[in-house]
């Protein structure tokens, strides 16, 4: 085995003599190598692939080197054993990878609405001290610096083309800027908090429209009823409280409902942005974009005021907390899942997001949860579980 190291590529060359691979398992062992090394695309190398070829191609040439020194004093049956052993463990392995790497892209979204819940409460501790648009522009500003500097020091942060440069303000203008601007002052407007979170929870029942007419994603009836059950788990969860269901003002509901128009759309502009960006880029790019929109809009609107702002560290850590982990790591893992399952079925898991905030609740701040509550959570569960089925 021959091995050329480019930077931190690094490429594999077996080169077998005729006689080793000549046996019946070597063709499937050697392919096992060549699948592991290559990942999901056989043009990117993973860098566990390359680990994983490397312990294949290795134990492959023991093995059979082993086998061919020592064929007299083994009978040939003792060998094709081992051999036959050594190859279903190895496809074992590759099995076990492969389901990996496919329940991967769920186990970031879980990750993602899991964060995502906490936020809220970090938002109200934030809006004691600073007024909404100043909270959001000093949020996002410090994701941006976190993610500029993870980037750098990784060596994971890509350069723009300049051709994909209005997508990406066209997703930043989407999301985050008119989302946070519209969900702040909608709920403002809106003079029932429960009506607000049922408005904002029907982005999931609108995304399979806008995917299907804006970029033809496959959506099924599955995914459709699944949404709906899980839909309405929502709605019964939050009217389970008991607060009144009031829209209050028309703007209100109007702004609510841009609000979720924006955040689809933006879910649908992640799937336009070319494949060979990594999750980092892409949010990176994406957030940069939004704060071209959101300072101009701090200035005119809260910069005159921010003399009269009293600044507390509480207020500055929640701003730090939803840096960190909302705008960054929830907005990498999504739009991880998003590039990886499609669009209706990463929305789909927006329904968690006040599963996981009232359970956040009850084991923290000794919130009751009622029979109708966690019936509720059951009813969103199984609907995502049936959203999720091609």
């Amino acid at each position: 085995m021959s091995a050329a190291f480019y930077g931190d590529d690094v490429h594999i060359v077996s080169t077998l003599h005729y006689r080793v691979v000549q046996t019946e398992h070597a063709p499937s062992l050697h392919c096992i190598a060549l699948s592991l090394y290559a990942g999901e695309d056989a043009h990117i190398p993973t860098r566990f692939g390359f680990q994983c070829a490397c312990k294949v191609t290795t134990f492959f040439l023991i093995l059979h080197g082993f086998s061919y020194g020592i064929k007299k004093f083994f009978p040939y049956s003792v060998m094709r054993h081992l051999q036959q052993s050594a190859n279903k463990t190895l496809k074992h392995y590759y099995f076990i990878h492969n389901q990996m790497k496919k329940a991967l892209p769920y186990i970031a979204i879980v990750v993602a609405m899991l964060f995502w819940s906490t936020s809220t409460i970090a938002t109200k501790i934030g809006l004691k001290t600073f007024a909404p648009l100043t909270l959001v522009t000093l949020r996002f500003g410090m994701a941006v610096v976190l993610m500029l500097a993870a980037g750098l020091l990784s060596g994971q942060l890509q350069k723009v083309r300049r051709k994909d440069i209005p997508l990406f303000l066209l997703a930043g203008f989407a999301q985050p800027f008119c989302y946070f601007v519209l969900e702040s002052y909608g709920i403002q407007s809106v003079s029932s908090p429960t009506m607000a979170e049922v408005i904002l929870s029907t982005s999931p029942l609108f995304a399979p429209l806008f995917a299907f007419v804006l970029i033809r994603e496959r959506v099924t009836w599955q995914n459709i009823v699944g949404i709906l059950i899980s839909t309405a788990g929502v709605v019964m969860m939050i009217v389970s409280r008991g607060s009144d269901m009031a829209i209050g003002s028309v703007r209100g509901l109007a702004l609510l409902l841009g609000a979720v128009f924006t955040a689809v759309i933006y879910t649908i502009l992640l799937r336009k942005i070319p494949g060979h960006y990594n999750s980092l880029s892409i949010v990176f790019y994406v957030q940069l974009s939004g704060l071209l929109f959101f300072i101009p809009t701090f200035c005119m609107v809260d910069l005159p005021h921010i003399g009269t702002t009293v600044f507390s560290w509480q207020a500055l850590a929640a701003a730090g907390y939803l840096a960190l982990f909302p705008s960054v790591v929830c907005f990498i893992l999504f739009c991880y899942t998003v590039r990886q399952i499609g669009v209706t079925r990463a929305n789909a898991f927006n329904n968690l997001r006040p599963v996981f905030t009232a359970l956040f609740m009850l084991c923290f701040f000794g919130e009751h949860l009622p029979l109708a509550k966690w019936i509720a959570i059951g009813i969103v569960i199984a609907g995502l579980f049936i959203a999720q089925r091609k």
